[in-house]
């Protein structure tokens, strides 16, 4: 059992040796699986669909300007769907 740091009522245990738990595997979801078969379509739409937003961002920036709001500095929020079983390290 790991040292409690003076901490009697929390237990925490610690594992020094043993297999990993791995998650993942298994069959692709279907959208994903369509996606990467249809690679030209997909592209062609994240491109639409991210000059979209990007239209909408730099129209809603500008009508704040005109309404004399401030500014926003944090960024544009973007809302990824990204297949639960997949590694999302590339992000």
């Amino acid at each position: 059992m790991a040292d409690n740091l003076g901490f009697m009522h929390l237990p925490i245990p610690r594992v020094l040796q043993g297999k990993p738990k791995l998650f993942g595997g298994g069959t692709p979801y279907s959208t994903t699986d369509y996606n990467c078969k249809n690679r030209v379509d997909h592209g062609s739409y994240i491109k639409r669909q991210s000059v979209e937003l990007s239209r909408f961002w730099k129209e809603r920036h500008l009508d704040r300007e005109q309404k004399e709001l401030q500014t926003i500095e944090t960024g544009i929020p973007i809302l990824l769907e990204i297949d639960p079983n997949s590694d999302i390290d590339f992000l």
